[in-house]
């Protein structure tokens, strides 16, 4: 060795380290003395040795750079000692381990944390300096990493000491370095034994890091990006993905790391150029620009260094495999954070992918070939893609019959090409802030039920700004949480998206998204609204909609809807009948449009819903029934539908769309589904009460009623066919058939709503019997009746008269429903109790009493001509008169409402044969009827002797001969007072003429 300083610990120095590492010295002498007599005669002769003091902790006190007197030594100078310093066989020189000088302000000197002690000796080869202590080695590369070591002057005790300074955290670079495979090379742990150094070190080379930031480090990716870069060694992939997923990390980490022990004080001051690692070699042409423009000492702490304009916080922290350099932030629009430490990287969704550990999805899109979606093909074109976790995979193929199945034989390509389709977005990438609630995503997948549209996923999206615990001002504070679903499945990661290349954002997704099915499984999932599927059924046109049914959309009323059309659904629900189930197909194809219409063909953005151009906001579509509908939206997002021509004149728009949608956009394969609101709060739902106000047969129960269905009294009839023999054999016998007609052309004057007795309560009339005996039984008698004429009163009657008793009997039971009639009678006698409406009959100048109870329960009366007092009289207000052999006994006063159902009829003028059922004449408006089934008959009410019932009996001959007797001894005492009164005024009249002549004369 020659030109070198040697740091000579003094004898005290050894003995404080013999001291503190000779812990088991004593142990072995003791040893040695209990052993053999040669073992204790080589111990008088035993040379003195100390624990640990190898050959490289020996040289490590061998500075190679020359003679440094005390008075050489410079504050924050590096030092190159002989301590693993070896050539190597191209003859390139190894650096041996460093070491730092300090000069503290009173000018005492140390190195490697030991002070230098006064005291040199000058020599031929070098120079001697003694001093205070034994050098350690300085520590790893890796623990400086890993516990960011500060090398710090315990002042007090003048010896070196490692202090932790926990400023920052690096554990995502030695991640990075890990997934490089450099790690073991350039820091990791080479079993470097520090008493036989050599061994560990003799192949390895000494490195020089230049850490970034930890947050300028990973903040250039996003989360997906920067799980491949250090976890892609461990997924799931071909070993060809892993050698691209590594050279991608070397293409980051080789900016961080150079060959070689590079010391920025012993560079100097000046612009430097410093090579840094290729990726498949030690050293490239890539470079660093260092730049120093201080040396470090102890007040400047290398204050104003740079490296690619970025400070440098921390500068040559000594290693014993290198030295390590902690650089500060950058800023946002430094070249070395932007474009140096994101590598050049060409990222691919492919590559996020893999970071998200969705190594199974990738595989399902290969395997089909769509590999074009996430290798880069696509890399300028916007991309969403849905992604189910590994684990969601498995329970999609492992859980669901149906996809199992699927999945076997030649359906398995085909099925899992559409899952994949169907959780790609192509040509929009959305983030969280940029989805809303119902917002629907066009999908990849085009299927032939769609007539190859693409089908949809829709949004759901719900914020939660309250927490608990906290004051409204304090909520008010905090930035609101939005949740995320797709179709009702939820993100990982609070559904925050991942943007994997700039140009892809990638959700991950806890559950698999199947493609929507068939139409009658969306159907059926609301229960409320579970009914129609059934209805379609029962209509026929389960094929034309359920099966072979493509790219439409329907229109689902709530089960209630059905329910309170009372009598017309017991019609449109009998079998096999030919008329009822065309009518209910029309009633079913009325409610499906022939095309998909999704809630976002308004093309509203969720803020503002509302067009200013008030037609703009009307869609018109056509059903499968051959009649419009008409859409709207109001500024809530809010859906309405109309079966009328909004444009039409006089027409109020916020009057004619009352069908409002209560859930949008229900998918299915073959469209979607907008369910109606039940019925219940419908504010148009039909109740068995007869309103003369209402206008309109369209909003009856929640159902789009098409223009083209007619249902007219004699199928509401139909539909109690056990329980409306009587009145409609009544009807026909008594020639009033006239208020069954659909009476399209009749003028809405002489509609009729009818209040039919069920076949129970006309078998307790006599005259109904006596009817049913003479007409459908004429030789026989009629159940309950006989021989005698007071058990049958009506035994010896003309056909005349009991014709005219029932003809009067069942006027009275139909009802005027113009819209002329006086709607100012209504009553409320009893408004805390019910409420009651005069209706007035067939039968000229009668009228009936409608009663609503509280319980929505509905009952007819009968009242006399007398309205104004709203009393009743005659045989209409007795409970029955047992004396009274025309009507039952025990007659009750009020007729309840079994069932009712409401006469469905435009009754419109059609202008110019015009086939458009849309087109309502806008002064003509629908009428509105219904027929209601009584528990029993009203009894109309007396007017005069004409309209009396005709009598029979012997009480009535004998009333009769009395009445007779007395009318003639009436009319005979009156006959003779009149001539006695004649007589009496003749006589007068002659005596005053005689008494006239006397006084003349």
């Amino acid at each position: 060795m020659d030109n070198i300083t040697v740091l000579a610990p003094t004898n005290n120095a050894l003995d404080e380290y013999e001291k503190e590492r000779g812990a088991n010295k004593e142990q072995k002498e003791l040893e040695i003395l209990s052993g053999e007599s040669e073992e204790r005669e080589r111990l008088d002769t035993l040379e003195r040795t100390y624990q640990g003091m190898t050959r490289e902790r020996v040289l490590l006190h061998v500075i190679r750079d020359g003679r440094f007197g005390i008075d050489s030594w410079i504050d924050g100078m590096v030092w190159e000692s002989y301590s693993g310093w070896r050539k190597t066989n191209n003859h390139t020189e190894r650096e041996g381990v460093m070491l730092k000088s300090r000069v503290s302000r009173g000018g005492k000197v140390l190195v490697g944390g030991i002070e230098i002690e006064d005291g040199e000796l000058h020599c031929s080869a070098g120079v001697v300096q003694t001093l205070g202590g034994v050098l350690n080695f300085p520590p790893t590369l890796e623990e400086l990493v890993l516990q960011n070591y500060h090398l710090g002057i315990n002042r007090k005790a003048y010896k070196h000491k490692v202090v932790e300074q926990k400023k920052n955290n690096y554990n995502s670079y030695l991640d990075l370095i890990k997934a490089t495979g450099w790690y073991e090379e350039i820091i990791g742990s080479k079993d470097l034994n520090f008493n036989n150094i050599q061994e560990g070190r003799e192949k390895g080379r000494r490195y020089t890091l230049w850490l970034p930031h930890e947050a300028d480090l990973v903040e250039q990716f996003s989360r997906a990006q920067w799980n491949y870069l250090v976890g892609a060694g461990k997924a799931a992939i071909s070993e060809k993905k892993k050698v691209i997923a590594r050279r991608d990390a070397r293409r980051i980490a080789r900016w961080t790391v150079t060959s070689g022990s590079i010391s920025l004080a012993r560079l100097g001051q000046g612009v430097h150029r410093v090579n840094i690692l290729g990726i498949d070699k030690p050293v490239s042409d890539d470079y660093l620009e260092v730049n120093v423009t201080s040396s470090y000492t102890e007040q400047n702490e290398g204050r104003g260094n740079q490296v690619q304009g970025v400070p440098v916080e921390r500068e040559d922290l000594v290693a014993v495999d290198g030295i390590a350099h902690f650089l500060g932030k950058a800023k946002e629009t430094d070249k070395y954070k932007k474009e140096i430490l994101t590598g050049g990287i060409e990222w691919t969704p492919e590559k996020g992918l893999i970071g998200l550990n969705a190594t199974k999805f990738i595989e399902m899109v290969e395997s089909v070939g769509l590999a074009k979606y996430i290798n880069g093909e696509m890399k300028n074109e916007k991309m969403t893609i849905l992604v189910p976790t590994n684990e969601a995979i498995d329970e999609w193929y492992n859980n669901n019959e149906i996809n199992k199945a699927n999945m076997m034989g030649n359906n398995a390509t085909e099925s899992v090409r559409e899952f994949v389709l169907y959780h790609m977005i192509h040509g929009s990438q959305y983030t969280k802030e940029t989805l809303s609630d119902g917002q629907l995503l066009q999908t990849e997948l085009e299927t032939a039920k769609l007539k190859q549209q693409k089908q949809v996923i829709k949004v759901g999206k719900s914020t939660d700004d309250k927490v608990k615990g906290l004051s409204l001002h304090q909520q008010r504070s905090l930035p609101q949480k939005s949740w995320i679903t797709f179709n009702g499945v939820a993100p990982e990661f609070n559904g925050l998206g991942l943007d994997v290349t700039p140009n892809c954002t990638v959700y991950l997704l806890k559950a698999a998204l199947t493609p929507p099915g068939p139409m009658i499984l969306s159907m059926v999932r609301s229960l409320s609204h579970s009914l129609f599927a059934a209805v379609v059924g029962a209509s026929g046109t389960y094929d034309e909609i359920l099966y072979k049914g493509t790219n439409q959309t329907a229109i689902i009323p709530s089960n209630d809807a059905f329910f309170q059309l009372g009598l017309a659904y017991s019609y449109l629900s009998l079998e096999n009948d030919k008329e009822a189930m065309s009518d209910l197909a029309r009633l079913v194809r009325g409610h499906v449009i022939n095309r998909v219409v999704y809630s976002d063909e308004f093309d509203i953005t969720g803020q503002n819903c509302a067009s200013k151009d008030k037609n703009s906001t009307i869609i018109q579509v056509q059903t499968l029934n051959g009649t419009p509908l008409w859409l709207t939206r109001d500024s809530d997002c809010a859906i309405y539908l109309s079966v009328i021509n909004p444009f039409l004149p006089n027409n109020n728009i916020k009057d004619i769309f009352t069908y409002k949608i209560s859930t949008k956009d229900v998918l299915f394969d073959g469209g979607c589904l907008h369910l109606l609101e039940s019925a219940s709060s419908h504010p148009s739902s039909v109740s068995c009460t007869f309103d003369f106000n209402s206008s309109s047969d369209s909003d009856v129960s929640g159902l789009l009623i098409p223009p083209n269905l007619v249902i007219s009294p004699k199928k509401l009839l139909r539909g109690m066919p056990n329980s409306s023999l009587a009145f409609r054999s009544l009807l026909s016998h008594l020639n009033l058939t006239f208020v069954l007609e659909d009476n399209q052309d009749v003028s809405e004057q002489q509609h009729y709503s009818l209040l039919v007795p069920n076949d129970r309560a006309w078998s307790t009339l006599p005259a109904y019997r006596e009817f049913q005996r003479r007409y459908s039984s004429p030789n026989s008698h009629a159940s309950g009746s006989g021989d005698n004429e007071i058990d049958n009163p009506w035994r010896n009657k003309t056909n005349s008269q009991l014709d005219s008793y029932l003809l009067r009997m069942v006027k009275y039971h139909i009802l005027l429903s113009s819209k002329n009639a006086d709607k100012n009678q209504n009553s409320h006698d009893k408004p805390s109790s019910f409420a009651t409406t005069n209706i007035p009959t067939l039968l000229d100048g009668t009228f009936v009493k409608q009663i609503i109870y509280p319980n929505n329960r509905l009952a007819f009366q009968p009242i006399d001509e007398d309205i104004s007092g709203g009393g009743s009289g005659g045989r209409g207000g007795k409970n029955g008169d047992i004396n009274n052999p025309y009507l039952p006994p025990y007659l009750p006063s009020h007729s309840f409402v079994l069932n009712a159902g409401k006469i469905i009829n435009f009754y419109h003028h059609q202008q110019d044969n015009s086939s458009d059922f849309g087109n309502i004449n806008g002064n003509s408006q629908p009428s509105e009827s219904f027929v209601f089934e009584l528990d029993s008959f009203l009894v109309p009410p007396l007017y005069d002797s004409n309209n009396r019932p005709p009598q029979s009996g012997f009480l009535y001959y004998a009333s009769t001969v009395l009445v007779v007797f007395f009318i003639l001894g009436l009319s005979g005492g009156m006959f003779g007072l009149i001539v006695l009164w004649v007589h009496a005024i003749r006589t007068t009249y002659a005596g005053t003429e005689h008494t006239y002549h006397q006084i003349e004369q």
